[in-house]
């Protein structure tokens, strides 16, 4: 049906895929040929668009003459020979493939930026009601037992995503097997972005609840130098959250002191401004499960059928471009 929102937004995505400047990305990924990439792609989405097979899509476009020219794919491959090319890449691949060209598809950065970060269960299909499957029998598995507050308990990962306001770009996404706490894996996300240059001085980080400690706070201000608006649970102290500092090494450079602490000062004010009125950021916050819901309900539903952590990195890094 053309006029259905899925077929829609699936032909957009394809005129994307056929344009130069994703050749040129597919290209400086190292996904090669560069022609076998570009359909293996398009037959990855319209799969995973209508949570079916590559093997169902792939007779599908043999019997259907209509759906073939709405791919267009230079010639219909074997499912074989597309589990084999995928199995070549690496997630590394994809990884800058799609930061490549979302990158470019996407207006600059301002100098100032405020990140959302959120995450998400991503569970493997197994029928553990069938067999009863122990911690120890996933031992030597990369997915592992793990806890969802609106699922439940499941077997998988959790996708850790990050997005640009107000693009809505994803400039960071990782998969941890199972389900990490999120306040402790909060200042290690961070870390990482600010090691990719990805946060810079200045900016705003805007988590929900789950991300919430009085270390996260202050370690964000004092160290990586960023507004932590980590939205506080009830029986959290504002003072006392607010109680951050300037660190030590800010006296080191004699010259340059007084600046660093006209710096902190003014990002402190920032801070008390905007963690005093973060119930006014919940519809910003918000936008991410947009994000998500689109992720989880449009392009997958339910359980995914990838059992090694190289298709599921794969699987997840193609779910977010």
């Amino acid at each position: 049906e053309p006029e259905d929102s899925k077929w829609k937004l699936l032909k957009e995505i394809y005129k994307l895929f056929d344009t130069r400047r994703f050749q040129q990305e597919i290209a400086k990924a190292k996904l090669k040929p560069n022609a076998k990439c570009r359909d293996v792609l398009k037959i990855l989405f319209l799969a995973m668009f209508f949570a079916e097979e590559i093997s169902y899509v792939i007779k599908e476009l043999e019997k259907r003459e209509e759906l073939k020219r709405f791919v267009d794919v230079t010639s219909i491959p074997s499912s074989d020979s597309v589990y084999r090319f995928l199995s070549r890449c690496e997630p590394e691949q994809f990884v800058q493939l799609t930061l490549g060209y979302l990158n470019f598809l996407c207006k600059k950065r301002s100098s100032q930026s405020t990140l959302i970060i959120d995450s998400t269960d991503i569970q493997i299909d197994l029928n553990w009601f069938r067999k009863k499957i122990k911690k120890r029998d996933l031992e030597e598995k990369p997915y592992k037992w793990a806890y969802s507050s609106s699922k439940g308990y499941y077997i998988g990962y959790k996708l850790t995503l990050v997005v640009e306001y107000p693009l809505l770009r994803p400039v960071y996404f990782y998969i941890h097997p199972g389900s990490p706490n999120d306040a402790k894996i909060f200042l290690e996300i961070l870390n990482t972005l600010k090691r990719k240059r990805i946060v810079r001085n200045g900016d705003t980080i805007i988590t929900d609840k789950g991300y919430c400690s009085y270390d996260n706070y202050h370690v964000a201000f004092s160290v990586f130098k960023v507004i932590p608006l980590i939205f506080p649970r009830k029986n959290m102290d504002i003072d006392k959250i607010l109680s951050v500092s300037y660190p030590l090494d800010a006296f080191s450079h004699v010259e340059s002191t007084e600046k660093e602490k006209d710096f902190f000062l003014q990002l402190k004010e920032r801070f008390e401004e905007k963690i005093k009125k973060w119930k006014d950021s919940r519809p910003l916050r918000s936008r991410i499960e947009d994000v998500f819901k689109l992720l989880k309900s449009g392009v997958y539903r339910g359980k995914i059928h990838r059992y090694t952590e190289k298709s599921c990195q794969r699987f997840v890094i193609c779910s977010v471009l």
